[in-house]
């Protein structure tokens, strides 16, 4: 297929953002990368666009014939170090690959999204001696919960919540990692149950660094 003129946009009103250099052409079965980058150049066959997509996701990304008409597009999510989002020979929508594939087909799905943060029955933040706190975990039914205590990266080698509430009574850094069949796991997530940080009355200024 001879791609002169086609457009490339992250904005699905201006379809013809960006187009393919006269002579770019895709063989049957072939595969064509392109740069979203913004450098807008194009040399030894490697090709770089006029925009560049973001992070944060919450937009499509079109592919346009020369007149101007939509050919196909994929909306984007948030997305994430480390893996690419796209679709799948014969398999219906788009999912994230933790198996990178530039130039080559897309294999190895993983998820079409990533399972949420925990929410916890008592907020992180500034309490006294003689605080008895007793935190609880909830993810949705099915999810697998793991945490820590020491500060570590939590992941399936950690312990797995059981229901039971946490007893907190002192400073203490509460790391959590939602595991779902089906999904990417939840971002690491760190509450920290500070105690007696207050000093007559004054407002604290606290900075938490956390590390494993």
């Amino acid at each position: 297929i001879d791609l002169s003129g086609y457009g490339l946009s992250d904005n699905s009103s201006k379809p013809r953002k960006w187009q393919f250099p006269e002579g770019t052409s895709i063989d049957a079965g072939g595969y064509l990368g392109v740069i979203c980058d913004g450098a807008n150049v194009s040399s030894a066959g490697v090709l770089h666009t006029n925009f560049k997509l973001s992070k944060s996701g919450g937009y499509a990304v079109t592919l346009s014939l020369p007149n101007g008409t939509v050919l196909d597009r994929i909306s984007v999510p948030q997305q994430y170090d480390d893996m690419t989002f796209g679709r799948a020979e014969g398999i219906e929508g788009a999912y994230y690959f933790t198996v990178r594939s530039p130039l080559a087909r897309n294999d190895s799905v993983t998820s079409y999204g990533r399972a949420e943060t925990v929410e916890y029955s008592i907020a992180p933040g500034f309490y006294k001696t003689g605080d008895e706190l007793d935190v609880e975990l909830r993810a949705p039914e099915g999810a697998r919960i793991y945490y820590t205590l020491d500060c570590s990266d939590p992941d399936e080698s950690k312990s797995l919540y059981d229901g039971s509430p946490i007893p907190v009574s002192s400073n203490t850094v509460l790391r959590t990692r939602v595991y779902e069949d089906g999904h990417l796991p939840s971002l690491m997530d760190t509450q920290s149950y500070l105690f007696d940080v207050k000093a007559a009355g004054q407002v604290p200024y606290v900075i938490s660094l956390v590390s494993d």
